[in-house]
Order: structure tokens, then sequence, then C-alpha cells
């Protein structure tokens, strides 16, 4: 996996979006990279949620997300997360490296 692009934006446990690269050849835009108490993960790019009436359905203030992307188990999401983790960390390093 490669991470092609990483955008910022710090709110809550939310850190930014990676563009990631899979080795089938093709990208998944938008997917939420999270730091909690230590903790690190990525997920998936999410949709809005809206209800019958298309208004958008929000809950304790915040709009709700529905996946886009579904995985056989927790157990193959936290091995794509870690994957993602470490591709997302190379292209930090590297544009560190870089002076970028």
């Amino acid at each position: 996996m490669r991470c092609r692009n990483f955008k910022p934006l710090v709110r809550g446990t939310l850190l930014g979006f990676a563009d990631l690269e899979l080795p089938q050849g093709f990208t998944i835009r938008d997917c939420t990279v999270h730091e909690k108490n230590g903790s690190r993960w990525v997920g998936p790019p999410g949709k809005p949620m809206v209800d019958a009436s298309k208004a958008l359905v929000i809950r304790d203030g915040k709009v709700q997300y529905s996946s886009v992307i579904e995985f056989a188990d927790k157990r193959t999401q936290r091995r794509w997360s870690d994957e993602a983790l470490m591709a997302i960390d190379r292209y930090l390093q590297s544009k560190t490296a870089a002076g970028g």
C-alpha cells in the first residue's frame, strides 16, 4: 500500500485524510486518520447519511456517516488500518526529508 496524499485536519480524534493506493492498482481517497489515547487507526471513507426527506442525519450536533467499504471482519480491518498507517508514516517521512 502507498499513501499518495495526506491532508491534515485536526478535529477531535481526526488527524486528517489520506489517499491510499492499493497494490491492485486503485486508490481509495479521503481515508480518515485518527488518534486517541496513544492509539492510531485509519478508517475508510464514508458518505453523509440522509433521511427519507434527503436531510442530513445529525446526532449530538454532528453529521452521521455510513461506510462505503465493508471489511470481512475486525481482524481484516485492523490489518488494513495497520498497513495504511505504515504507508502514511512513510509518506510523511519522505515529505519531511524532502523539506516539504
